[in-house]
């Protein structure tokens, strides 16, 4: 299974927090196609950047972004901005 070390966390967190059916999540599904609108997809970003302390720009946050890919935008993405 792709997704590196990221992808348990990520799995777990859409069933747990979005109700995605544990037997549809695979690397490339879409967050749309696991049910989430962009309101969800905007909380999902929020949470992953608390849990994995990254910053992940908002013009990433799109419900056709696949799960691989959105590993792939956190794996290079920095910690948070500072004030």
């Amino acid at each position: 299974m792709g997704g590196g070390p990221r992808y348990p966390y990520l799995a777990a967190l859409l069933v747990e927090e979005f109700d995605a059916v544990p037997t549809r999540i695979r690397p490339e599904i879409t967050l749309a196609e696991l049910g989430l609108d962009s309101s969800d997809v905007d909380r999902l970003f929020l949470i992953l950047q608390d849990s994995w302390q990254i910053y992940i720009a908002d013009v990433h946050a799109s419900p056709r972004l696949n799960l691989i890919d959105l590993i792939a935008i956190a794996d290079v993405s920095s910690a948070p901005p500072t004030a």
